[in-house]
């Protein structure tokens, strides 16, 4: 019985020996950070916004607080004083 069921399991799993996945290797991308934004102009904000945005789409697998965080790092003078306030 033991011989029967260890033909029927190496039978079963030969497609998978002889055919294995394709492995693919994708290359670990870092993107340079964006430029900090100090607060003190809009129309600034929104170009730097865009590239915070393009940033973020880049690295799709980050949580919403891990993003908070790292946004706060970009701050400067007015822009992080208000993060840090809120």
């Amino acid at each position: 019985m033991a011989r029967v069921i260890s033909k029927s399991i190496a039978y079963a799993l030969g497609p998978m020996r002889r055919h294995p996945e394709a492995q693919v290797q994708m290359a670990r991308l870092k993107l340079k950070d964006p430029e900090c934004f100090d607060g003190k102009t809009m129309t600034a904000f929104n170009i730097w916004w865009e590239s915070i945005m393009e940033y973020i789409g880049f690295y799709p697998n980050t949580i919403d607080r891990q993003r908070i965080m790292w946004v706060g790092t970009l701050l400067n003078d007015t822009a992080k004083a208000w993060h840090q306030h809120r």
